[in-house]
Order: structure tokens, then sequence, then C-alpha cells
């Protein structure tokens, strides 16, 4: 996705993955009913969208060109035994494994910018069981 909006600048470009960072302006109070709420510009957007991405193991980057607009790169899995979510199975037989500190901690990023576990004994147990 691409826009010309200007571009972000250096001097924010490290900030705007932190939560409730924007750089809109606040709503004024004369312009909105009461019945309204105002959802944007709360500074949510970006680092949500990037947690989503991260959850099904892809990532999202920005490519801001200062002056001119910015790129977003939403990198997806393409197919679906790659893209999908580990979610936790709860039960007799699943209790050893839960308390046994071998499965894969969550939200470690998978494209390595964060330290990376072995994951392969919590993914053969997932495919295990369905």
């Amino acid at each position: 996705v691409q826009d010309r909006g200007g571009g972000i600048p250096r001097s924010a470009f490290d900030k705007i993955f932190s939560y409730t960072y924007t750089t809109a302006p606040k709503p004024s109070r004369n312009d909105s009913s009461p019945m309204v709420a105002v959802s944007a510009g709360l500074g949510y957007g970006l680092p949500l969208s990037r947690l989503y991405a991260w959850y099904f193991h892809g990532d999202l980057f920005l490519v801001p060109i200062d002056g001119y607009g910015t790129d977003a790169c939403i990198y997806l899995k393409a197919l679906a035994v790659d893209a999908n979510e580990l979610l936790p199975y709860f039960s007799v037989t699943t209790r050893k494994f839960y308390s046994s500190g071998d499965q894969c901690p969550g939200w470690v990023h998978s494209r390595g910018l964060q330290q990376t576990y072995d994951c392969s004994s919590a993914l053969s147990l997932s495919q295990s069981l369905y």
C-alpha cells in the first residue's frame, strides 16, 4: 500500500509502532456530538496491525520517503499450513507438555528479529491433536 501524504519524519519513525503515539490532532469537543466516539488517531492502528501480522507468522514494514509518502508492506504466509496459529489445547494428555517448559514461548517473532526458539515439539504436538 502506498500513499503520498508527505512521509514520516525520521524523528518520528522510532516511535510509530509505540502504543498511543499519534501525530493526529486531538478532536475538538465542539465538532463531535456526544453520541459519536472518536477512535481514529489514538495510536493503536500500526502497533495492532503489526501484531496481527506477527500472530499469523508474517510482518508489517513501513518504508517512508520523507517529503513524498510511505509504503506499507504486509507479509503473510501464502500456504494455509504455514500460516496456522498455534493455539493452546488443554486436556489430560497435554498437561505434561504444558507444564514441562518445553513449549514454544508466546509472541516470538518468526522472522528472527527477536531471539528464536525451537518450536518443533510444540508444532508436532499441535499437528497430532488435529
